[in-house]
């Protein structure tokens, strides 16, 4: 699948699962702390969103981050990633969007995934 396919296929599931909740994008913005036009623009395919948004968003609807940006069709993934895994994927991610993610982004990134694990470890 090309990038701007998957890119589409991210607004059009962003779309169904925020309506599916019967949220307005308003709301959808409120609950993940975004503006309801940056929640417009990821649905129009204007924008795609940072590595930390698509993992907020991924953890409020209870779907991969994998489903979010096309790479599965299965909503809930087949196994739980590790650390390592989440960083190629968000390695992609920045990669598909034309930044660059050095050396200490990474590290950054990792640690911040992580702590988002460890957190979410501790609530169940």
């Amino acid at each position: 699948m090309k990038n701007e396919d998957k890119t589409q296929l991210f607004s059009k599931r962003l779309r169904i699962l925020r309506k599916g909740k019967q949220l307005t994008q308003a709301q959808l913005g409120n609950l993940l702390n975004l503006e309801n036009s940056t929640i417009s623009s990821y649905e129009r395919n204007k924008i795609m969103p940072s590595s930390d948004v698509l993992l907020k968003i991924a953890k409020y609807f209870n779907v991969s981050v994998d489903y979010l940006i096309g790479n599965t069709d299965e909503m809930h993934g087949q196994k739980e990633k590790s650390i390592d895994e989440i960083m190629q994927d968000v390695e992609v991610l920045f990669y598909n969007s034309g930044r660059d993610l050095n050396d200490d982004k990474k590290r950054m990134l990792s640690r911040i995934i992580k702590a988002a694990l460890d957190d979410e470890d501790n609530k169940e």
